[in-house]
């Protein structure tokens, strides 16, 4: 056709298109066709559940006894037996039993899977589920049925080692593991290093986590150090942690297993600041059990610098049965929780860790180092340098009817003396002199409380600055310590009208503000002594002067029964006068001699 144009001399044809569209609303675009497949009514319309198409291994034990066997499951309702899907079981081994609560699975499959029922293991991730068992009085189901609400008819519907639903929540898992995955060789950041974690000392040691971190800077995920204390019969442990929303804590294992494991577990909660730990032991792989005695004391915990700290003391050596002990011919293994897991502060209830606790790859020894040798040394040091000493009292506000004021020893008690004396160095130590300020205790008044303190100051430095100041050497002792406490009052009386001091709220118009009298350590006297003995604490006081009054109440008893009984035995002593024979024979002849009665009469 082109060529016919050409030929009639015509270089360009016109043309033109038209089209319309319908508005029939009933005309749709065209599509290609899509193929259709033929479903049956056993084909799945949505999309896969966890359950389906899944190769299982499912065993039971009580004592040595034990059941395993090759499963499969075609969709959610109960696994069968490969058996029943006309295959047959891949597993060349199958045995467990159960110790101690905890249920142990052992058994043996091929790789490479030849049945339609089973599965071929490859060198790659593989989808990997879990599940357990419910106990009896101890459901999980969501939401929660009528077992959990009193009101089913059958109350024994799930039996011992009976194959039924497995619940929620904990009940069940999901996973990838590669089995063909092999084991890392240790590098120079193994956890259990010598070179950065003190593990082989017998009375101190540390353990932290990455080994390259500091804990003098607080970059240490997890950090734990111990030492022996007191006469080496009690071990002080210290536990930081920067993972604030997960518990922590310290483990002592005598066989490297999570079961059998005795276990201090605490945390803070970051909205009140208040820390709570446990003594627990934990037994197979559930929950810890709360200990029925509590045998750690001295504890404390606070959040400082975006880190949990948490410390507490226990005896080396325990006579709890859920306890473990450090003994001088015995060692333990530690778990350090690097993560734990969740905590509810109301209930106290944790879940499982988030990572599994790296266990020291030998025992620990901790044993009684004669700590009380250090007072001889200490008593031949330098002694003590003076302090001037002020009493100082705040009072507390918005703290409630409910409120008790804390006892001292007790965790709330450390817990708010640390936070008052945080706040107060942060007032007090840019103050010449300023060594610590110490927390005597609390007293409420309603819904306040008042903080009685003691901020304590080098008297020498004191005493040094008064005289660059004045340029006066001689006579400084009391016009030093005057102007101290003039400054000391002036800082407190500012920061108080703020009606804050530190994260604490106070009341505005309440200062109370004293210098007392300091003791020098170097010139001891009588009075000294004297007041050391009433410085002793309130029980041993009484102690004191208890047996005083009993030593006094004893002598005086004695005294008066010595005289009672000498003067009863001289009233009962009488004179009695004793003649002699022969005396009583010469006034007899002598009678018969002068009397001689008359015949006549």
């Amino acid at each position: 056709v082109a060529g016919d144009f050409a030929k009639k001399g015509v270089s360009s044809v016109s043309t033109s298109v038209s089209y319309r569209v319908s508005t029939k609303s009933d005309r749709q675009r065209r599509e290609a066709d899509s193929p259709k497949y033929r479903l049956n009514p056993y084909t799945p319309r949505h999309d896969f559940n966890g359950m389906d198409c899944t190769d299982i291994v499912i065993g039971a034990a009580r004592g040595m006894a034990s059941r395993v066997g090759d499963y499969y499951s075609r969709d959610r309702s109960t696994p069968h037996t490969d058996e029943f899907f006309g295959g047959k079981s891949n597993l060349a081994l199958g045995t467990g039993f159960e110790e101690n609560g905890v249920t142990t699975i052992i058994f043996r499959k091929k790789l490479v899977a030849n049945e339609p029922t089973d599965h071929t293991l490859d060198d790659a991730l593989t989808h990997v589920i879990w599940a357990k068992g419910q106990e009896p009085e101890a459901y999980v189901h969501v939401p929660a049925s009528g077992l959990e609400t009193q009101i089913a008819t059958v109350k024994n519907f799930y039996q011992q080692d009976e194959l039924k639903y497995h619940g929620h929540q904990m009940q069940r898992g999901v996973t990838q593991i590669n089995f063909f995955e092999k084991e890392k060789s240790a590098t120079s950041t193994d956890r259990n290093d010598l070179g950065t974690n003190v593990l082989d000392n017998d009375c101190y040691g540390h353990w932290k986590y990455p080994s390259n971190c500091s804990p003098q800077e607080h970059t240490c995920e997890y950090y734990a150090s111990w030492e022996t204390v007191g006469k080496g019969d009690e071990m002080r442990w210290h536990i930081e942690t920067s993972n604030t929303q997960t518990w922590t804590g310290i483990g002592f294992s005598d066989d490297q297993r999570m079961s059998q494991t005795d276990a201090i577990i605490g945390w803070v909660d970051g909205r009140s600041g208040r820390p709570f730990l446990m003594d627990t032991w934990v037994l197979g792989y559930a929950p810890p059990k709360l200990d029925d005695r509590q045998d750690i004391y001295n504890a404390s915990g606070r959040i400082e610098k975006g880190v949990t700290i948490l410390e507490f003391n226990r005896k080396r050596v325990s006579n709890d049965e859920q306890d473990l002990s450090f003994t001088d011919d015995h060692c333990l293994y530690l778990f350090f929780p690097v993560l734990g897991g969740a905590f509810n502060v109301v209930n106290k209830k944790i879940r499982k860790h988030e990572q599994v606790p790296p266990i020291s790859s030998q025992r620990v020894c901790i044993k009684s180092c004669g700590k009380e040798l250090e007072s001889v040394f200490v008593g031949t040091s330098t002694p003590a340098p003076s302090r001037l000493v002020y009493a100082v009292a705040v009072k507390l506000m918005n703290l409630g009817e409910s409120y008790e004021a804390p006892k001292p020893g007790t965790v709330e008690f450390n817990n708010l003396a640390a936070t008052i004396s945080d706040s107060f160095n942060g007032i007090l130590s840019p103050l010449t002199g300023y060594y610590k300020t110490e927390i005597l205790g609390f007293e409420k008044e309603g819904s306040t409380m008042v903080a009685k303190v003691q901020a304590m100051f080098d008297k020498a430095d004191v005493e040094k600055k008064h005289a660059l100041e004045t340029n006066e050497v001689d006579k400084t002792s009391e016009a030093a310590a005057q102007k101290n406490a003039d400054v000391i009052r002036s800082a407190l009386k500012d920061q108080v009208a703020t009606g804050r001091v530190g994260s604490l709220t106070v009341d505005p118009q309440f200062l109370d503000f004293e210098a007392l009298e300091y003791k020098s350590s170097s010139e001891p006297n009588a009075k000294e002594t004297l007041l050391s003995f009433f410085d002793l604490s309130e029980t041993r006081l009484y102690i004191v002067l208890g047996l005083i009054a009993a030593l006094v109440l004893i002598a005086l008893i004695q005294a008066f029964c010595t005289i009672w009984k000498t003067s009863r035995k001289s009233k009962n002593t009488k004179l009695v006068y004793v003649i002699p024979e022969e005396w009583r024979m010469y006034q007899q002849r002598q009678h018969q001699r002068y009397y001689q009665p008359s015949s006549d009469l």
